[in-house]
Order: structure tokens, then C-alpha cells, then sequence
């Protein structure tokens, strides 16, 4: 199993970014990264410690995403963890939907999200890479290992800081 820990500051400033409002996307996205570690054979651990907003002019008109974004953004995302090579970075496409309660991945998202995975694990093979998806309360994510870049693993949220939060 693997646990992503976002810290609550963190997480305050992506969902504070998410919320702003766009000249034409009905949602925005963004890029979260952290570094990974395999702690037991069984037990991994995704620390998350960086966000980079998509920025405005790399967003796309398009009537059948609420959010599409442009070549240059991911390609930008890749190079965060590229640099690192040797590290085991991590990269998730973040976003969020309006709403409380758990939150489910539309089929647009399952359509047009996971092709983002092979440029991920392409640019930092000792990472994993995924999709973290946010409510006003709650949240989900993806993961895909370098070992098995064909199937998808949920993966459990912790909020750390003064207090603790955990999604599963």
C-alpha cells in the first residue's frame, strides 16, 4: 500500500489556488510533487512537499473537459522531477471537485488523465506518479509504480501537521 502525506499547509495553498476562478475552464489543475520510499515490502510512503499551478495561458478551450491544459504544462511538470533523476520524485496531476464527500474520478478525467502517467514514469523511473483528486472535505488518488505502470493502485491521503486527517 502506498500513503501520500500532504501537509496541511500545503494543502491550504493548493485548495486555495484550485478555487480561483478562470476566463474560460470551469476547474483549475495543477501539479503536486513529493519524493517516495519504500519503507517494508508491504508499506510505502509518498511525502509530498511542492505545488506548481498550471499556469493561465497553458489552459485550453475545449468543450468536452471542464479543465484541458496545453503540451508545454505537463512537459513543464516533467522537468521538476527530471532534474532529479537519480531521486525518486513523484508527480501528481491535482484537481478538484465541488462538492463534499468522497469524490469519484468523472469519465472525462478517466478518459484524459492516466496518458499522463508513461511521461511521468519516463521522466523520474524511481518514482511513482498519479492523480490526486480533491472534495471540500475529502479526497482520492491513483498511483502507478514504475513495476507495474499498467495498473493503477488507490492510495490513502494523510493531512499531517497539528492535526491529523486521513482519506482512504
Amino acid at each position: 500500500m502506498i500513503e501520500i502525506r500532504l501537509p496541511t499547509d500545503l494543502y491550504a495553498h493548493i485548495v486555495e489556488d484550485l478555487q480561483k476562478p478562470h476566463e474560460f475552464a470551469l476547474e483549475r489543475v495543477g501539479f503536486v510533487f513529493g519524493k517516495f520510499d519504500e519503507l517494508t515490502s508491504d508499506k510505502s510512503v509518498v511525502l509530498l512537499h511542492q505545488y506548481t499551478a498550471v499556469a493561465d495561458d497553458d489552459y485550453i478551450e475545449n468543450d468536452n473537459y471542464a479543465a484541458a491544459i496545453n503540451s508545454e504544462s505537463i512537459v513543464k511538470a516533467m522537468q521538476v522531477v527530471r532534474v532529479k533523476r537519480a531521486e525518486p520524485g513523484c508527480v501528481f496531476h491535482i484537481h478538484t471537485h465541488e462538492h463534499k464527500g468522497r469524490p469519484s474520478f468523472s469519465r472525462q478525467d478517466q478518459q484524459g488523465l492516466p496518458p499522463l502517467i508513461p511521461g511521468f514514469l519516463r521522466s523520474a523511473p524511481k518514482g511513482v506518479h498519479g492523480l490526486i483528486l480533491l472534495s471540500h472535505n475529502n479526497g482520492i488518488a491513483q498511483v502507478w509504480r514504475p513495476t507495474a505502470p499498467d495498473r493503477p493502485e488507490s492510495s490513502s491521503i494523510v493531512l499531517t501537521g497539528k492535526y491529523m486527517r486521513v482519506w482512504s
